[in-house]
């Protein structure tokens, strides 16, 4: 595996955490809400279970056993359950940010940061869509199958998801100095309208697709 392949990996995982939307507005509105820790908690939590997806999806028996379990949870339609319990805990994360208010001196009580991280990594799991591809499948020409290689490129795959969420954390704490509460309450129900948007979409979304388009 040579520099080259690495940069694209790391590459491709900072463009997959900013293109995962509820994660990105998690990681804004907590900074906001609280601080910059609290808002790299939300990004460990869901770059961990990004690491755990993919390392089901890699390593040699488990990838069967994953690809089974898959088939019988979509069988049973327990996934979208799955996925419309986690689009209302979204929803009400999204609504939550209208009845807190943050006011000088008057800050809302902190979460445990291993709370948060265990809390973001259950919901990350329960809205993402994974598909059941071997990681070592994406580069077959590269040695990325040697178990060094893919070690090592999945830990730079890692790192990727968290520095593309912690670009969010730091661009937010930053500006956050420059804001009033007022203002900081004004752009949080911003993102707060945004998530709950999202996961309308995400319950209604099929609905609408096959309403419309068969």
């Amino acid at each position: 595996m040579n520099i080259n392949m690495l940069l694209d990996v790391g590459f491709i995982a900072i463009m997959t955490a900013l293109s995962i939307i509820p994660i990105m507005i998690l990681c804004f509105n907590q900074t906001l809400r609280q601080d910059m820790k609290s808002g790299a908690a939300v990004a460990l939590g869901a770059a961990l279970a990004q690491l755990a997806v993919v390392l089901a999806q890699t390593f040699f028996g488990v990838v069967a056993i994953f690809y089974l379990a898959d088939i019988f949870i979509a069988s049973l339609g327990i996934r979208r359950i799955i996925q419309i319990i986690g689009a209302c805990i979204l929803l009400y994360l999204g609504l939550k940010e209208f009845w807190i208010k943050v006011r000088d001196g008057q800050q809302p009580k902190k979460t445990r940061r291993w709370l948060t991280v265990l809390l973001i990594f259950l919901l990350t799991l329960m809205t993402t869509q994974f598909e059941i591809t071997p990681y070592f499948a994406l580069f077959p020409n590269e040695g990325a199958a040697k178990p060094g290689s893919l070690l090592l490129s999945i830990s730079v795959m890692f790192l990727g998801l968290i520095g593309g969420w912690m670009l969010i954390v730091l661009i937010t704490g930053t500006i956050k100095y420059f804001l009033s509460s007022k203002w900081q309450d004004y752009v949080r129900y911003g993102g707060g309208f945004s998530l709950a948007v999202y996961a309308l979409w995400l319950v209604l979304g099929p609905w609408i697709y096959v309403m419309f388009y068969k």
